[in-house]
């Protein structure tokens, strides 16, 4: 397969726009290639054109062949694009569906514009990227996008840049090299046709390109100094966005524990309605051997800042389990190197050595869910954090890093001896509330969240 050529429309510095809902009849195609068989599953092939989810998807079985599972994408996609039940909105683009040859599906434009997703692993799909996080430097007019690549043999990084104006998508897109993890714009260049970027309402994703197929995304959503994962993105290969699994082995790339489920219909969603109204969530299952959970590291965070987090999560059913369980949620700082926490300390049952926060709470909680204590019940909601000295409970909880250490690490620990347990999470959020009380004070600030 031909790299160069398949990208032939991909510069470093591409910049195209979308102020449609559907790409145009009659655009150039370019070739989506599986490899080996498929795990079984759920495949979802999606665009990224606007803040809404636009896919269609496939179940497949394991051992398939990949010249089947092209064969049946390109056979779905084809029937929904010429359905007279299917509206324009709902359709991947403009014009007839697809062809497959082989293991090889046509899609329309470039491969900078969509993704796979789903529960299927195989197919040569590759990882995604994680710890999307952004830093927006107001003084200078700038964002620093900082992220962790899960492979090493990427060959290209595609990054989306997606605002509304007056209800009109619009999308900045640019391709980097495949071993980039960090990469730097000014919101004057994130302009099409005289729009420049509103980072008060921004939505970023991420997709790597190896070998002739796209990944899962990465996303996060930006409202000046506060981001979060308020964005409704299918999940990759069984797990959330920017999030990674963990559990007491080590085995953080055990996912045999981590279920997907829709919490309904994909319908219009805004970032503004916040985490506890995503329609999707990650279902994390109970290991009965040891605790089990999520993490995600946010990155390139300023020194000595103060920064808030906040989450939304549900207990689920889990108020009516008889079993012992419990459920936290923990921040930490990573030390001035940004190594990962060893499995012990997101376990809790090693010291989060040499911080401050962590002689306050020593295994990092800063919410408690469990038997006989509190929990959510079957819907979600933003978490309050309890105080050390039990001063009156708040949303989130601030956490200040040190001289030297840029990076912190949020994650869910759950313990439950009932293999059935389950609970449920939406993501987290993060503000830089130093630069945000500055900005307050000068009265220069973008406004926070609503």
């Amino acid at each position: 397969m031909n790299t160069k050529k398949i990208l032939s429309k991909i510069t470093l510095a591409s910049l195209i726009l979308i102020t449609i809902n559907c790409m145009v009849i009659n655009a150039q195609t370019v070739p989506l290639t599986f490899k080996g068989e498929a795990s079984g599953g759920t495949l979802i092939l999606g665009v990224i054109q606007d803040l809404m989810p636009l896919y269609v998807s496939i179940e497949t079985s394991p051992g398939e062949s990949a010249d089947s599972v092209a064969k049946r994408l390109a056979d779905k996609i084809t029937s929904t694009q010429t359905s007279p039940n299917v509206s324009i909105e709902k359709k991947l683009w403009i014009g007839p569906g697809s062809v497959s040859s082989g293991p090889t599906l046509q899609v329309v434009s470039t491969l900078d514009h969509y993704y796979l997703a789903g529960t299927e692993t195989g197919l040569g799909i590759p990882e995604p990227p994680v710890f999307l996080t952004i830093v927006y430097d107001q003084q200078a007019d700038k964002l620093k996008l900082s992220w962790e690549n899960s492979a090493k043999d990427y060959n290209y990084i595609f990054v989306n840049m997606i605002w509304r104006e007056r209800g009109s998508p619009y999308i900045v897109r640019k391709a980097l090299s495949g071993n980039t993890t960090s990469y730097e714009i000014k919101r004057k260049e994130i302009t099409t046709r005289f729009r420049t970027a509103d980072v008060n309402d921004l939505l970023i994703c991420l997709t790597a390109y190896r070998d002739g197929i796209v990944s899962a995304p990465s996303a996060i959503h930006i409202n000046g100094q506060y981001q979060d994962e308020a964005f409704i993105i299918p999940f990759g290969q069984t797990t959330m966005p920017n999030w990674r699994v963990w559990n007491s082995t080590g085995k953080q790339g055990n996912k045999s524990f981590l279920k997907v489920r829709e919490r309904f219909e994909p319908v219009e969603y805004k970032p503004e309605y916040g985490l506890e109204e995503k329609p999707f969530y990650q279902v994390l299952k109970a290991n009965p051997k040891g605790p089990i959970g999520l993490y995600r590291k946010f990155l390139g965070l300023t020194p000595g800042h103060t920064y808030r987090i906040t989450a939304a999560l549900s207990t689920l059913e889990m108020h009516a389990s008889e079993s012992d369980w419990s459920l936290d949620i923990c921040v930490a700082h990573n030390g001035p190197r940004g190594k990962n926490l060893i499995p012990e300390q997101l376990a809790g049952e090693a010291s989060l050595a040499n911080q401050k926060w962590g002689r306050d709470r020593p295994s990092g909680s800063f919410a408690s869910f469990g038997k006989n204590r509190k929990t959510t019940g079957p819907g979600f909601r933003l978490v309050k954090s309890r105080t050390p000295r039990n001063e009156r409970e708040k949303e989130g909880v601030d956490i200040t890093l040190p001289p030297g250490v840029d990076t912190l690490t949020v994650w869910l620990r759950f313990k439950c001896s009932d293999p059935d347990g389950a609970v449920g999470f939406m993501g987290a959020g993060i503000e830089d509330i130093t630069t945000s009380q500055t900005q307050k004070k000068g009265n220069t600030g973008h406004d926070r969240r609503p």
